[in-house]
């Protein structure tokens, strides 16, 4: 009866399931816990997140962005002054190279007027005089066209064209030999050219008897300098309507030009 015993408690024994710690495995509502608690934990996070850029953003709008913008704008001004230096730097360069040539103009004046009427004298002018004839000669025709009496001095005009420009020999005081006939002017209201500088539109109705009349009129507007200084002025040819074909012929032409002249 007691080995019976023993051995009905062997086989109970290897029977009987092996013990469980039942406090280490989770139940159903220690998950969810857990669960619940993941997800508290990630909204803490993304609420903290959001503050940290919402404050990241104040910072930047209020403090970091307006100092930035003060930089750029310092930097900006200081490469204008920069600039300005070197335009003042420019411009002072250009002026005393101006004034060189401007006083140098005046020293030779007579000679340069020799040189460009006569085509005599012209080797002996300084070198810089004669690589820039064309501006010596625009300078000592560019003159003031105002007068006490009239916004425009259209005498002035009518004298320089009757006195030089229509003159076979400009500069023989005892000639008067004419290359043209006037028959008509129109002196249009004048424009701005550039700051101080103004122009004013010519329109010209002229006779002339043959194409050497013609020529000895475009040399006087373009190649001469009048001796007396009233006289002197600025003009450029726009057009010109005239027939080549017939150039042995007397024909009336019309000439449009420009008259430059500044205001103080």
């Amino acid at each position: 009866m007691t080995e019976n015993k023993e051995v009905l408690d062997k086989l109970m024994q290897k029977s009987s399931p092996e013990k469980v710690d039942w406090n280490s495995v989770p139940t159903g509502k220690e998950d969810e816990v857990l669960i619940t608690s993941s997800r508290v934990v990630w909204v803490r996070y993304k609420v903290y997140s959001i503050i940290l850029l919402l404050l990241i953003f104040v910072l930047w709008y209020n403090y970091l962005f307006p100092n930035f913008d003060k930089f750029q704008n310092k930097r900006i001004e200081l490469s204008d002054m920069e600039l300005q230096a070197l335009n003042f730097e420019n411009k002072k360069n250009q002026y005393d190279a101006n004034k060189w040539l401007v006083d140098k103009i005046w020293q030779v004046e007579s000679q340069v007027v020799t040189c460009l009427n006569e085509l005599k004298w012209c080797k002996e002018l300084p070198n810089t005089i004669q690589q820039n004839f064309g501006i010596v000669r625009s300078y000592l025709l560019l003159g003031e066209m105002k007068n006490h009496k009239m916004d425009l001095d259209e005498k002035a005009i009518i004298a320089n064209i009757d006195s030089f420009l229509l003159k076979k020999d400009p500069f023989n005081e005892n000639s008067s030999t004419m290359n043209g006939i006037l028959n008509k002017i129109s002196i249009w209201d004048k424009e701005q050219f550039e700051q101080s500088l103004y122009f004013v539109p010519i329109e010209l109705n002229i006779t002339f008897a043959n194409r050497d009349w013609l020529l000895s009129f475009i040399d006087n507007v373009e190649k001469k300098i009048p001796i007396e200084k009233d006289l002197r002025m600025l003009y450029k040819i726009d057009n010109i309507n005239y027939d080549v074909v017939n150039s042995n012929e007397t024909q009336d032409v019309d000439i449009y030009m420009y008259l430059y002249f500044y205001e103080s």
